[in-house]
């Protein structure tokens, strides 16, 4: 979860009035389905071709929680949202707008598609110029650190998605009996056992709740209720990549199809320790 620090020093003591945000690598944490295997990009001629060949090319993409936050609280406080994209390809024009559309539905104010990042900087100039703003009313985040640097020379508020992340709190682990371990498999609770435990109305205080097994062998998490494993966190250098939910019938009576993209949109993206 994001601290109040953080986002008063991204935010530099001031809500802004309005904030623009890129999609690839910001917005998106990129991944896509390229015959049955997962990749997070390819090159100009790929994305075209893919962009023409899938009806939702972004569909394995997902919201890193810490954007998801930020776009929460600037609601909050009234804050204009703007979507600011480079894109050469016009057939990746729908790919983008479906994303917004589909994965953020009426979280931005806008969605404006540009030919190059200097046209980033010349839009929020317009913005400026034609709403009577100052530059420090507005607010950028983007993945490409060059641009960033040139956004800020200008006089905007802007930041790298690295400011981002380095500054959010990792999911800690909580041993489920301290001290005690179990075939080399040790038991624990964490934020997502008790989210988890929450949209499955389950009371904190029962024995009977979500837990996570940890193999000393491996970096992936299994998810457990006492008797039966119900789904799988695939995770990678402490960072979480993906859930999985069984298909036993336990875990079908348990947990919907929103449930899993619920977590994806929470979590994946965010350290685990």
């Amino acid at each position: 979860m994001l601290k109040k620090s953080v986002i008063d020093r991204l935010i530099n003591g001031a809500y802004p009035k309005v904030a623009c945000f890129d999609i690839d690598g910001t917005l998106s944490s990129p991944m896509y389905n390229v015959d049955g295997e997962l990749r997070t990009g390819g090159s100009q001629e790929w994305w075209e071709r893919f962009c023409r060949e899938e009806p939702f090319p972004y569909k394995d993409c997902h919201i890193p929680v810490e954007i998801a936050e930020l776009l929460a609280d600037f609601r909050d406080h009234d804050v204009t949202l703007v979507v600011l994209s480079q894109e050469n390809l016009e057939v990746a024009f729908p790919a983008k707008e479906q994303f917004i559309n589909e994965k953020l539905p009426g979280v931005f104010n806008a969605i404006r598609i540009v030919d190059s990042n200097d046209a980033k900087i010349t839009y929020m100039q317009r913005l400026v110029d034609e709403y009577e703003l100052e530059k420090k009313d507005i607010f950028f985040l983007d993945d490409t650190f060059s641009l960033v640097c040139a956004a800020a020379d200008a006089g905007f508020n802007a930041h790298s998605m690295t400011e981002l992340f380095d500054t959010c709190e990792p999911i800690m682990l909580s041993k489920k009996r301290p001290g005690k371990n179990i075939d080399f498999l040790t038991q624990y609770y964490c934020d997502i056992t008790r989210q988890l435990d929450a949209w499955c109305n389950i009371e904190p205080d029962k024995m009977y709740k979500h837990y996570i097994l940890k193999d000393i062998d491996s970096e992936n998490l299994t998810i457990r209720v006492p008797g039966s494993t119900t789904g799988l966190i695939e995770v990678e250098n402490h960072i979480i990549k993906d859930f999985e939910f069984c298909e036993s019938i336990l875990a079908k009576q348990m947990y919907t199809a929103k449930t899993l993209e619920d977590l994806k949109v929470l979590y994946v993206g965010r350290r685990i320790f």
